[in-house]
């Protein structure tokens, strides 16, 4: 069960892959001699140790414990999403001030290019070994295959095209530096379609077993590929994709705060597409810590102890865009009104102590698990209401607002309660601008927001309306980090940096 396995790696997985990364840029050639299709694997246990490795680096790298330089946080913090009280490295990104020396710069970027290796080298002693279950063999491969993919999508979502190692051949030569120029974008596009293309044949549509809960599925890798052809304004293959993952039997909950409730976490939750299991325990996350308002002091609903640091809100000019007291985003997951501990009942927005800068983006429903700082709530990577969404803004772009893009936005703004809109009246851009808008408040906090304001041409125009001035062009992507140019001079730094 991908969430019990959040632990530290067992034995074979250590094995593996301790030797990974050695060097920072994640491209140095490895100590292969450690395990060979003889000796690995002895059993299905040391394949899913070894996969669970690589599904760590997924979750430590999009929500880690303290999320500062979490992919999530990136991901949102320029944005119009979020907005810091905080200095330091908050401020850097919130305020557009990273460089190529910057914290989360280097750290997203080995790190991806590290586990890309990594299920490299799984992959190969996958294909060389004797697992007498063709079909789990199969499945263990294209979960590989998946993750490689995952990773590579985030390297050229927040970087453009860098190098990365699948040729099991370099990632072996202990006797040649490997120093790769930057490739092409179509190269990494069609590296990542043809793996998760591939892969989608050998993943199943869902697990019978709750011990398989937070295992990638058919629908991620489908999903995946959607929001790659996103990245690429390919809109076409975005309908094409999306109508096979609504043909998969996803459905959006009944509640939408259900939808983030450790309640729901398991396999039966139809909504959910792709979950990073995370513990309070040792493997939580920081978010209610980040979030909440701090002064006065939020009052948990189940009575637990929070620690609570407030420095993170959404701006109330994004909370004005929801109908509120008629949308059931806004309350739990949006949280404006509260009770303190003293059992005084707060209006946030009249307060005027320096964190009350906005809503507090609650998202996740508490868990009754909570310790201090750490929430054990699985943080969502995929679920059906992007897909809604994101075949909603195909079919607008390709056919305009036609009656079934008017009904897939229907559906998103039905569950919530709050008003429909109407069939008639639009045109392509106006629809296209309240599908934007509509995905902000839908997926607030989810990690989707900067991606979303890039595919529009909005992001810098963004950041300059709320006062972000130092925003420039060249900030759509991040600099690639300065320790890469150092060893590897083949390497040309992004535009701008």
């Amino acid at each position: 069960m991908i969430k019990k396995i959040y632990i530290p790696f067992l034995t074979i997985a250590l094995a593996l892959f301790m030797c990974v990364g050695c060097s920072d840029n994640g491209l140095e050639p490895q100590n292969y001699d450690r395990l060979t299709p003889e000796n690995f694997p002895q059993s299905d246990g040391d394949i899913e140790a070894a996969l669970t490795a690589i599904y760590n680096d997924m979750g430590e790298y999009w929500a880690h414990r303290y999320i500062d330089n979490s992919q999530l946080i990136v991901n949102e913090l320029p944005t119009d999403m979020l907005i810091s009280a905080w200095g330091g490295g908050w401020q850097e990104k919130d305020r557009f001030l990273w460089t190529q020396n910057t914290g989360f710069v280097k750290s997203l970027y080995f790190g991806y290019s590290k586990a890309i290796t990594k299920a490299t080298l799984l992959l190969d002693l996958l294909n060389k070994s004797e697992i007498a279950n063709e079909e789990l063999k199969n499945r263990f491969i294209a979960e590989a295959r998946t993750l490689r993919a995952y990773f590579a999508l985030q390297l050229l979502d927040l970087y453009g095209p860098v190098p990365i190692i699948t040729d099991v051949e370099i990632a072996t030569d202990i006797n040649t530096i490997y120093e790769p120029a930057r490739p092409e974008r179509s190269e990494i596009i069609s590296f990542i379609e043809t793996e998760l293309t591939a892969a989608a044949e050998s993943l199943p549509v869902r697990y019978d077993s709750g011990t398989d809960y937070g295992r990638l599925t058919k629908g991620a890798a489908l999903t995946m590929l959607m929001k790659m052809h996103l990245l690429e304004k390919n809109f076409a293959k975005v309908e094409q994709v999306t109508s096979t993952i609504t043909g998969l039997g996803y459905s959006l909950l009944d509640s939408y705060n259900d939808v983030f409730s450790t309640k729901t976490e398991n396999n039966d939750n139809k909504e959910v597409i792709l979950a990073i299991p995370k513990i309070a325990d040792g493997y939580g996350t920081s978010w209610y810590a980040v979030v909440l308002p701090q002064t006065p002091r939020y009052r948990p609903l189940t009575g637990i102890t929070v620690n609570i640091w407030g420095g993170l809100k959404t701006p109330w000019s994004v909370y004005d865009r929801y109908e509120e007291g008629n949308d059931d985003r806004l309350g739990e997951a949006m949280i404006r009104y509260y009770v303190d501990t003293k059992g005084n009942q707060v209006d946030f927005r009249e307060q005027t102590n320096s964190k009350a800068i906005g809503a507090s983006p609650k998202k996740y429903q508490e868990d009754p698990d909570h310790l201090g700082n750490f929430q054990g709530s699985d943080i969502i990577r995929y679920r059906y209401a992007d897909v809604l969404l994101a075949r909603a803004e195909a079919l607008n772009e390709l056919n305009g607002p036609t009656a079934e893009v008017v009904a897939l936005v229907n559906e998103i703004r039905g569950r919530v309660n709050t008003t429909l809109i109407e069939e008639t009246g639009w045109t392509k851009d106006s629809m296209r601008d309240f599908i934007l808008d509509e995905r902000g408040r839908e997926l607030f906090c989810e990690g989707h927001r900067r991606q979303d304001l890039i595919r529009h041409g909005k992001f810098i125009e963004t950041a300059h309306q709320i006062g972000r001035m130092d925003a420039a062009d060249h900030h759509v992507l991040y600099p690639l980090p300065q320790a890469l140019l150092d060893e590897n001079s083949n390497v040309q730094q992004n535009p701008g940096y």
